[in-house]
């Protein structure tokens, strides 16, 4: 047996097979072991995961956020760490990113996230782990992932290198007139400046990032924003869709979904 074979089957000792899947968009009670002397006792901390991190299952930490007062506290778990006696999941949210940690900088409606009615006692099962008991195995997916990764890198260099001829195109789109980007909601005079600036100067230019390259774009512009739906609005803008992005519009909270 190899060393990281011996290290793996360690680990598996200490796995928690009971914990739930946790993601950054549910609302979960950590019910944590607390050492006062020589008592114990159970601590409950609720709150919604913002971030959960971890290279392998055994490194996994949850980030939970809660609001107490006017203040947010944040609190990072391992998720396997024996002191943690149980991770119930209480509610689900609809969220369009991975991570959540944006919600740092929102107060009010813009805070709020949108629930989504799931099965509960469907969430809270027992999470079903990789066996680390089979040693022979671990070792030929280790030897055989690195062979994929080329292959895969090999894909990635040969679509790069083809790139630069679609952006030789784009100068075309310069000729075309520039649409009223502030139509779309939630873009101001001086986002729009900036988005034209970066090369997005029409419906069509808009619909086809994504919130993440646009956010990026935006960096600079005071102010909190949150471009989840600019996309689809300018592709119903490039579309023509006016009474039904109207009517949407009318639905939304700033820009974003209602809440």
């Amino acid at each position: 047996m190899t060393n990281i074979n011996i290290v793996r089957a360690a680990q598996s000792e200490f796995l928690q097979k009971w914990r739930p899947d946790v993601k950054t968009w549910m609302e979960v009670e950590v019910y944590q072991k607390i050492k006062e002397g020589g008592k114990e006792r159970i601590q409950r901390y609720k709150g919604i995961v913002i971030k959960v991190a971890g290279k392998s299952e055994l490194e996994k930490t949850v980030t939970v956020r809660r609001k107490v007062g006017a203040f947010g506290v944040e609190k990072i778990f391992a998720l396997h760490a024996p002191t943690i006696e149980k991770i119930e999941i209480l509610r689900q949210f609809k969220v369009r990113r991975k991570s959540i940690k944006f919600i740092r900088n929102l107060t009010g409606k813009a805070a709020r996230l949108k629930e989504v009615k799931s099965d509960i006692a469907e969430l809270n099962q027992e999470k079903a782990l990789p066996v680390a008991d089979l040693p022979t195995e671990i070792v030929e997916e280790k030897t055989a992932t690195p062979v994929e990764d080329k292959k895969e890198e090999a894909t990635e260099v040969k679509t790069e290198e083809k790139a630069p001829e679609v952006k030789k195109e784009a100068p075309k789109a310069e000729t075309s007139e520039k649409d009223d980007l502030t139509k779309v909601e939630g873009i101001g005079p001086k986002i729009a400046e900036t988005l034209i600036a970066s090369g997005v100067s029409t419906y069509a230019d808009l619909a086809k990032i994504d919130a993440v390259a646009i956010t990026d774009m935006i960096k600079d512009v005071a102010g909190s924003h949150i471009p989840d739906t600019w996309p689809e609005q300018a592709k119903m803008a490039a579309d023509g869709k006016w009474d039904e992005l109207k009517k949407w519009q009318d639905e939304m909270d700033g820009g974003k979904p209602a809440a």
